[in-house]
């Protein structure tokens, strides 16, 4: 009895860690951020293809996790798990950050005043502040679920194609 027990702990954490392996190989994401709803998402691979406001993108932020504790860690060359967001801004898109919250081509974006600190760790937070339109290859995002709390653009600033690994079209 003694030796079952860690032999079948062992065997449900292959089990486990194989099923998650298979589950993301297939292109399935489990998101449990309050960023996005929650739930399982299938993703599609990003080659480089058009994307359109609403679609929904994993990509690796171009941040570190030591400087943001309350990011999990992951894969990401900063030490991060991806991050799932909706795109609200794409080339071309004129942005606008202030202290007061963000403006794409003029239009408020309800709930998106940053945050001077993290609530969770009371970490800093950096904030991306300008006036410019989106290169050719970047995007704005947002966290829709719940865009008071979400850490986006707002704080690092628009996502560039090459960070992106797949996407969740808004329209099929």
């Amino acid at each position: 009895m003694t030796r079952t027990l860690p032999a079948l702990a062992t065997a449900i954490l292959i089990g486990l860690f194989t099923g998650t392996h298979t589950l993301h190989a297939l292109g399935l994401r489990i998101n449990t951020s309050a960023s996005e709803p929650l739930g399982i998402y299938w993703m599609w691979p990003y080659e480089n293809i058009p994307l359109a406001k609403g679609d929904l993108i994993e990509f690796c932020p171009a941040i570190r996790q030591q400087d943001y504790p309350f990011t999990p860690k992951g894969p990401c060359s900063g030490g991060t798990q991806p991050f799932l967001k909706q795109i609200i801004g794409t080339p071309g898109d004129q942005v606008q950050a202030t202290e007061r919250g963000v403006r794409i081509n003029g239009q408020f974006i309800p709930g998106s005043q940053p945050k001077t600190y993290s609530e969770t760790t009371q970490t800093r937070l950096p904030y991306w502040r300008g006036d410019r339109p989106l290169a050719k290859d970047e995007y704005w995002v947002y966290g829709s679920a719940n865009p008071k709390d979400s850490f986006d653009s707002r704080y690092y600033g628009p996502v560039k194609a090459e960070q992106i690994l797949s996407v969740k079209p808004a329209t099929p």
